[in-house]
């Protein structure tokens, strides 16, 4: 959704260009910076899963099987119901029309290549505010598979021109299409369409249908969303041209997804209106994204909702009202800043929906603009530093919970700025808590958290760290608190905070160095806790949720907290009840006189059969610096824990110590998250990570010594953890220091198996044994056909190297495992992931091309192989086209077929891969249906052998002249057909065909070599004797069956049983009829 081409405009377009780019404005803007791949510890790792972007051809072929990474794609906590509206626990509980609102923005960040759903680094950004969101969609794109990362330097890309492809459709991050679900937010893939920025992708390739009749994108975009977890797609069209898209959508909605439509219209009458529903009722889009023009005529906008109701349309649930938040920031930099202009007379309510365009290109990439110093061009990004994370934390709160970081206190307030964190100006946002009601999906009778907000600077288990590396997962993040922060006191309040612990360092807005306001103590679990601090002189009550549990008689509430000394500050639980929602009742909790971190359990049996709205902290007493960390907070009927995790396995067990393993999980019903941990050498538990899911991907997996040990537990609905399932795999019986032998491919893109068609791979063996053989495997990924069955090969136990044959390849990743073999059985092995050598271009199809211009023309598709750079056209051996993929912005423009004399000359079409490979030549021309058609080369083919045998019979004559005069026109007529040097398979086949059947019927033809008669002397006949002869023919072979004979001046008489009627004697021309038809003709002179 890109903006207008004013100037002024222009050079936003690089913020967001990357699901797409959005819509009209005004105004000169920031241009916010791009997030860079992860650098130093937290690169990528070798096999570490990663999301691509997926062209129209790539859908055309989607299969789960073949996708990258896709058994870590996929989502698995299903979407969660959202409680009930209860006004009374609402900030605003004025608040009370049914607004949605839909944030499309970055997920960690915006980076185009290698977006991971989780990895080993702070710097990126943990989306907190679930509550204020109902619809969730990517905006920052991704390079489509296969693209070398190696294409795309940040420090010198350009927005305008990066150098590579975009996919058309980005899918959400798995771990944010988790914590989306996890909250009641729907997770929605974009779709984008925009010729300059997505060239040689058009909307065109999406309404290709099948035998059936139906379209074949919908239908696997369908698969797709099924099998990653989609809840639908946004559509963002900017393509012209004729739309299909509206026939198409009602295909996808009809069966079940979410859909929302998005173009440059500003207002929501009847043209928008027509993208919801066709003359037939049929629901093509469940909503639309209504543009950013609307503050020119907010009284048009109010009026044409209000109309569209006596229609049936339901403006909150249909309707999205765009906000360009990047452009608006906190200072008014857009017009739809004026959010307050949809507000309906005397209330904060919108008239409809709310779209939130790029929030966080803003309070997160945007701090790079703010803060921007000379010689900052070409430096790893801010936004990226673990030392300013707290900034966009705050830029974040401000945004969502308003100016004040309180959803009690929005709305816009004059001369606010917080200049600490790098807004100068804050008075032109009033926040989203200012028009839209926080939602919950806290019920039923169980409830934890952990404040785990999704990222830390180490993991902490029970208190103690347990991995001291950084680290992002929102797979991992808990429920957070329903407000960030509604506060309320009489006198001064206390502050709130996430704590991170001691490694967490900061610095200020000058780039020095600070420290936090409290004492970082970390987290209970995960990667931070909830600190409450600084001077209390009254009480202070802290809401945490928005709740609708259930209390029965064996209900519980716990708290784990520390403090950073003693205490005299008194501290309780505060529940609101919805039979009584205007008073808070207090649950006492024990003295704050721990600086370590305690459990304390308390019975809510006398509240049993009322429902909690909402749960608080309270705090009350005088004392300067006070400080009060909460680790975990569960409400629970009883203490069972999960059952243990089941069937659980390390899959791949990788040289760089990554591995990924899995188990068969429970019902998110009954488990929360599955929290992984590697055991060291005394035993003790080294966090790896947690999700909901069915396998995970490690890292590190912080091998021991002697031996890998790895534990998988569930944790219940309760907080509880179950008891572990153990793998171990003992490091003395493995393998290790598995490599390959690779180099560069010639085009200096990446790295590949260093010779065609073979695997050179070294290892060490096991320290404790001798093997009496070693195994190799060598596996495909992400292929299917005869090749996914690999390749395997067998060594003696003294051997640490050896050559897997593969044949020629095209370059795919695989994984090579050698085992150990003792006692007739394999043991675990170790995989070294790599990519095969590379020398096969594959080749272009006519499925990859379209006719243009009644058959004059051709417009090439996006190619269907994923493996391609540079696309070349050629007529008569001259280059007339050279395309490069995701550069050339004309790659769907007509190619002319030249005209020869009233014939399109045809063209060949080349394609070359990332590696340097080039394709076989396709050569193409149209046919009388005006359909392409592939071409074969006549050189070397079996139709220049047939025609070479005709021309040299056609020379050597002998023959009827009928025969040889049919053959030459047949030959005459193939050598026109083939001036240029091709012809089709099919005309070919039948060009042979022909001349085969012709050459066939010649050498049936045998001709004597000299005709005589019985005859021996003159015999004198008059006319109307008749006189027997015979003829006789050398050789006897001639087959000869039908006998006409011509006087010379008397014309043809026909002889039959060989009497010759004397008519005239003198020479007589004898013509004969062979057996297969063909005609004949020699001279025969009668002598009497």
């Amino acid at each position: 959704m890109k903006k207008n081409t004013k100037i002024s405009s222009v050079k936003w377009l690089g913020l967001s260009l990357v699901c797409g780019a959005i819509l009209v404005s005004n105004g000169v803007v920031g241009n916010a910076g791009d997030t860079w791949p992860a650098k130093d510890e937290s690169k990528i790792g070798k096999a570490q899963p990663h999301f691509s972007g997926y062209r129209v051809r790539d859908i055309e072929k989607w299969d789960a099987q073949t996708d990258p990474y896709s058994e870590f794609m996929k989502a698995e906590i299903p979407l969660q119901e959202k409680n009930k509206a209860f006004r009374e626990t609402q900030a605003n509980p004025e608040l009370t029309a049914p607004v949605e609102t839909m944030l499309m923005q970055g997920d960690y960040g915006n980076s185009f290549m290698e977006s991971t759903i989780y990895n080993n680094d702070f710097g990126n950004l943990a989306f907190n505010f679930w509550q204020y969101t109902d619809l969730f969609s990517p905006w920052h794109g991704a390079a489509t598979i296969g693209t070398p990362s190696s294409l795309y330097d940040p420090a010198t890309s350009d927005w305008r021109a990066r150098g590579f492809e975009f996919g058309i459709v980005n899918i959400p991050n798995q771990a944010y299409i988790n914590a989306a679900h996890k909250n009641g937010v729907k997770a929605i893939a974009c779709v984008y369409f925009d010729p300059y920025f997505r060239p040689g992708q058009t909307k065109k390739e999406m309404f290709e249908k099948d035998a059936n009749g139906e379209y074949i994108i919908a239908k696997k975009l369908i698969e797709l969303a099924d099998y990653y977890g989609i809840d639908g797609f946004f559509l963002n069209d900017e393509e012209s041209g004729p739309d299909e898209f509206k026939e198409l959508m009602i295909y996808l909605t009809k069966n079940g997804l979410y859909t929302q439509f998005y173009n440059t219209n500003s207002f929501f009458d009847e043209s928008k209106q027509s993208y919801l529903k066709d003359s037939n009722g049929n629901q093509i889009h469940n909503s639309v994204f209504v543009n950013y023009g609307w503050p020119s005529a907010p009284d048009r906008l109010l009026s044409q909702i209000e109309a569209s109701k006596t229609k049936g349309y339901d403006p909150y649930k249909e309707a999205f009202i765009g906000v360009e938040a990047l452009q608006a920031g906190f200072k008014g930099g857009h017009p739809t800043s004026a959010v307050e202009k949809l507000y309906l007379k005397d209330s904060k309510n919108p008239m409809a929906s709310i779209a939130l365009f790029t929030p966080s290109d803003y309070y997160q990439r945007e701090l790079d603009t703010d803060l921007k110093k000379d010689g900052d061009d070409g430096k790893f990004p801010l936004h990226q530093q673990k030392e300013y994370q707290w900034m966009i934390a705050n830029r974040e709160r401000m945004y969502f919970s308003g100016v004040k970081d309180n959803p009690r206190e929005t709305g816009r307030a004059t001369g606010a700025k917080r200049s600490e964190v790098g807004v100068n100006d804050a008075s032109k946002w009033a926040g989203v808590a200012d028009f839209k009601a926080e939602n919950s999906v806290i019920r039923g009778k169980k409830f934890y958290s952990n404040f785990n907000i999704g990222k830390g600077m180490a993991y902490y288990t029970n208190g103690k760290v347990s991995s001291n590396e950084e680290w992002s997962n929102l797979n991992d993040q808990d429920i957070l608190p329903t407000w960030q922060w509604w506060l309320d006191s009489d006198k001064d309040k206390l502050s709130v905070d996430f704590d991170f612990g001691k490694n967490e360092e900061r610095k200020d807005v000058n780039r020095e160095k600070m420290t936090t306001d409290y004492a970082q103590q970390g987290a209970y679990q995960g990667g931070n806790s909830l600190v409450t601090y600084g001077s209390i002189t009254s009480e202070n009550t802290l809401r945490l949720f928005k709740t609708s549990l259930d209390v029965v008689k064996e209900t519980t509430v716990s708290v784990t907290a520390k403090t950073n000394k003693d205490s005299e500050v008194s501290t309780s639980i505060g529940l609101i009840f919805e039979d009584q929602p205007e008073k808070i009742e207090k649950v006492a909790l024990k003295g704050n006189k721990s600086t370590n971190w305690e459990a304390q359990t308390i019975s809510l049996e006398k509240f049993a059969g009322r429902k909690v709205a909402m749960i608080a902290l309270i705090f009350d007493g005088d004392e300067k610096d006070f400080q009060y960390n909460l680790g975990e907070i569960s409400f629970s009927d009883d203490n069972q824990k999960p059952s243990a995790p089941k069937d659980v396995k390390i899959d791949q067990l990788f040289n760089t110590k990554e591995a990924n393993i899995s188990w068969t999980p429970d019902s998110y019903e009954t488990v929360d998250k599955y929290r992984i941990y590697s055991l060291d050498n005394e035993g003790n538990r080294q966090a790896l990570g947690g999700i909901y899911g069915s396998n995970y991907y490690i890292k590190d997996t912080k091998m021991a010594d002697e031996k890998l040990t790895l534990e998988v537990v569930a944790v219940g609905k309760n907080g509880l953890e179950s008891e572990p399932t153990k793998v171990t795999q003992d490091v003395n019986k493995m393998i290790s220091d598995v490599k390959v032998a690779e180099a560069p491919t010639k085009t200096n893109l990446y790295n590949q198996a260093a010779n065609l068609g073979k695997v050179e791979v070294s290892w060490q063996a096991p320290k404790e044994f001798t093997p009496e053989s070693f195994e190799i495997f060598v596996q495909p990924i992400n292929v299917e056909g005869e090749q996914s069955k690999g390749w395997r090969t067998k060594v003696s136990g003294n051997e640490t190297q050896a050559v897997v044959e593969t044949g020629k390849t095209e370059g795919m990743d695989y994984n090579v495992t050698v085992q150990a073999v003792k006692e007739g059985q394999s043991l675990p092995g170790v995989t070294y992931r790599g990519k095969l050598h590379d020398d096969i271009a594959k080749n272009l199809t006519v499925s990859d091309i379209k006719v243009a211009n009644k058959g004059t023309g051709i417009i090439l598709k996006s190619p269907l192989t994923q493996d391609w750079r540079y696309v070349r056209v050629f007529s008569k051996d001259k280059e007339v086209r050279k395309l490069e993929r995701g550069v050339t912005t004309n790659y769907d423009n007509a190619i002319k077929f030249e005209n020869d004399n009233g014939k399109n000359v045809p063209l060949r079409i080349q394609l070359e891969d990332y590696a340097g490979n080039i394709s076989e030549d396709l050569v193409i021309s149209t046919n009388s249906q005006q359909e392409i058609v592939a071409l074969k080369a006549v050189k070397d083919s079996e139709l220049e052998k047939k025609l070479k045998e005709a021309e040299t019979l056609l020379q050597a004559g002998g023959y009827t002249e009928e025969s040889l005069n049919q053959l030459r026109e047949q030959v005459e007529q193939l050598k026109e057909a083939t001036k240029f040097g091709y012809l089709s398979e099919e005309d070919m086949a039948v060009g042979i065909e022909q001349l085969a059947q012709m050459i066939a019927q010649l050498e049936q033809e045998i001709l004597p070599e000299k005709v005589s008669t019985d005859l021996k002397g003159l015999t004198v006949m008059k006319k109307g004797d008749e006189k027997d002869f015979k003829l006789i023919f050398t050789p006897e072979s001639a087959n000869v069956t039908k006998i006409d004979y011509k006087f010379e001046n008397e014309g043809v008489v026909t002889v039959e049983n060989q009497k010759l009627a004397a008519k005239k004697i003198g020479m007589t021309r004898v013509t004969g009829t062979t057996k297969n038809g063909k005609t004949m003709t020699f001279t025969v002179r009668v002598t009497p």
